[in-house]
């Protein structure tokens, strides 16, 4: 099993390290799964030395309530874990490595399998959706680690930070096809865009802001393709708008047809609610009017471009 040892290494240099490989976390972005992070980001992670995010309190959380979490695994189970202090770097593709919350040790048929260790919200994830169908990201990520450490099983275990509870571990299995096909792709990847420092095609309106921050007072002729496409917008705008209407309009009709009743049932069966509630919103103009510079010392500025369509059909 071919490693690294992080043993000794400050956050800084485990970082730098990560940067000289495909890790788990980078999977599922790299075969554009991920909503969080295109392959266009982590080109310029690996390429670039940019990082994108770069730790908040929710992060740290994480990183310093993992040791109770795997300890609470390790006891509801009653298997043996161990926290290895090193990256796993896999035999046939040396780009692609692992850095893994921590090694199940089962007995018999179990064998060796991996663990990982998520702090999270109901809001990302409920428990009920989390024993149905975990995130791609995650199962991508258990996936990238069953492949690197050639182990059959993988164990995900959920800390919800926002009502302090454990989830119930989920047992993923071992995807041998999809290990394949992802390595492969993976491989692929960093030959292409990372050897061959060549970016990938950006996939994302984040990506374009990233690559065009701003723009300059010139203009560039629109193509046959662009008209095309410029058309389709125009058109896809004028059918949402009616489909909006209509939308609207029907739902005035129900709402008519309920009146003060909270409930429409159709064979007693309730199909729809049409509740009274309370909403309290901030008056920050008002706010700003009041007390101009508190307001002005909680102001942040984000720099955008906006898409505005100048022009009737071309």
């Amino acid at each position: 099993m071919n490693s690294i040892s992080t043993k000794d290494l400050s956050l800084g240099e485990w970082r730098k390290l990560r940067g000289n490989f495909i890790g788990g976390s980078d999977s599922a972005s790299v075969l554009g799964k991920s909503k969080y992070k295109s392959p266009y980001m982590v080109w310029l992670e690996k390429t670039q030395n940019v990082s994108f995010f770069k730790g908040n309190a929710f992060s740290n959380f994480g990183t310093l309530f993992e040791p109770i979490v795997r300890d609470h695994f390790r006891k509801s189970m009653n298997l043996e874990v161990t926290e290895p202090a090193e990256m796993f770097i896999h035999p046939e593709y040396p780009m692609l490595s692992g850095n893994v919350d921590g090694l199940i040790h089962g007995e018999g048929n179990l064998g060796l399998g991996v663990l990982e260790i998520k702090c999270s919200t109901t809001n990302r994830i409920s428990p009920h959706e989390l024993a149905q169908n975990i995130p791609i990201e995650w199962y991508t990520q258990l996936m990238h680690y069953m492949g690197i450490l050639d182990v059959g099983y993988g164990f995900l275990q959920v800390y919800y930070r926002d009502i302090c509870e454990f989830a119930d571990p989920v047992f993923v299995e071992r995807d041998d096809e999809l290990i394949k096909a992802n390595n492969r792709r993976l491989s692929q990847w960093w030959k292409t865009f990372v050897e061959g420092n060549t970016p990938p095609l950006p996939s994302t309106t984040e990506d374009l802001l990233i690559k065009h921050p701003d723009s300059h007072e010139s203009h560039i002729e629109a193509s046959v393709h662009i008209r095309q496409r410029y058309n389709m917008l125009l058109s896809l705008k004028e059918r949402i708008a009616g489909l909006n209407e209509m939308k609207t309009s029907i739902e005035f009709d129900l709402k008519q047809y309920c009146g003060d009743h909270q409930v429409i049932t159709a064979d007693g069966k309730p199909i729809l609610t049409w509740k009274s509630s309370t909403r309290r919103s901030f008056n920050s103009k008002q706010f700003r009017k009041d007390y101009p510079e508190l307001y002005a010392r909680y102001q942040t500025e984000t720099q955008t471009r906006t898409l505005r369509l100048k022009q009737d059909k071309l």
